[in-house]
């Protein structure tokens, strides 16, 4: 799994954010991130009609995300390999749409099957309840007749006298017996053909529906546990963390994990400060991933503060919206020993 190092901020000064948002300086890198969030948006559509999307096009989007985050760091030290990168991601990306059209054509296929067989089975057993009891009784004995209409039963060489069926509480106590008649079976099949019926809708109304939507963000120490925090880092150090990131909106999403470096006077929630670090992840609806991060202090000083804050993508905007999730770590940043 790439590590997300210190590397990626000098993209800050060209804006970390306003990349994805789509102001990079270079047409090439600002072609290529537009065929990659097209490429997201085509995911999302797909999802939405087939219900799953195959992990290899997650993958392979967020492939071409790393690609463009790298082709936006070497722009101005390499431009020909930047360039490079970037071609490469849109290549990606185009290759997703074409999956994701692929996809969304199924979906909708076996969306469409599916609601035919629904309607079918509801007209049916709307149309059997109907019949019965328009028929009743009278139609019943007449099938119970036409199947069982010769049959004699025996019992011990006699034949049986046929008794009716006492319902609860029946007895000798002079009260009329219940009787379960074809009357009786007749209600009994119309209110079971209702319920059949009512079955299918009452699924696609349930199918439509979603749980509590949210995201998640976490911050774990080197050994990945929320734990053994760094609390005192020399200059130049390189820290070592990992971001964890969970997804339950009900739909992939595409995640950017900014980090950012302030003191106890900093504004939070979101702060203004630069980014100095940016992890991007598109994950699948319940999708959850851990990812490490290096991060590199120069500033010394006493109290610290490193900023980790969620956003996500905007398929409309094509904007970065804050998610309103964040957290921080307390550090004291030494000078290196001469």
């Amino acid at each position: 799994m790439p590590v997300f190092s210190l590397a990626l901020a000098v993209i800050a000064s060209l804006g970390a954010v306003s990349a994805v948002q789509g102001a990079p300086a270079d047409a090439t890198i600002a072609g290529s991130w537009a065929s990659v969030q097209d490429a997201f948006v085509s995911l999302q559509d797909a999802y939405a009609v087939a219900g799953s999307v195959p992990q290899r096009d997650v993958e392979l989007l967020n492939q071409a995300i790393e690609k463009m985050l790298r082709a936006e760091a070497m722009a101005g030290s390499d431009p020909a390999g930047s360039a490079t990168l970037a071609q490469e991601a849109s290549s990606i990306a185009q290759e997703v749409m074409r999956d994701m059209a692929a996809v969304k054509e199924a979906g909708e296929r076996q969306n469409q099957n599916g609601m035919i067989a629904m309607i079918a089975a509801t007209a049916g057993a709307v149309i059997a309840a109907g019949l019965v009891f328009r028929f009743g009784a009278g139609g019943l004995w007449k099938a119970w007749l036409r199947v069982r209409g010769g049959s004699v039963v025996r019992v011990n060489g006699e034949t049986a006298k046929p008794k009716v069926w006492k319902g609860e509480g029946a007895g000798d106590d002079g009260e009329e017996p219940t009787i379960f008649t074809m009357e009786h079976a007749a209600l009994a099949i119309v209110a079971v053909l209702l319920v059949v019926a009512l079955v299918p809708a009452s699924l696609a109304v349930a199918a439509g529906r979603t749980g509590e939507s949210f995201s998640e963000l976490g911050i774990l120490g080197p050994g990945q546990k929320l734990s053994d925090y760094p609390k005192e880092v020399v200059s130049g150090q390189t820290i070592d963390l990992y971001a964890y990131v969970g997804n339950h909106v009900g739909e992939p999403m595409w995640y950017s994990v900014l980090v950012k470096v302030g003191d106890n006077s900093t504004e939070i929630d979101p702060s203004p400060a630069s980014t100095v670090l940016r992890l991007d992840k598109v994950l699948t609806n319940n999708g959850s991933g851990t990812y490490p991060l290096e991060l590199t202090l120069s500033k010394t000083g006493p109290n610290q503060r490193i900023i980790f804050e969620l956003w996500s993508f905007n398929s409309t905007t094509k904007r970065l919206d804050y998610t309103g999730l964040w957290t921080h770590l307390w550090v004291n940043v030494t000078s290196p020993p001469f």
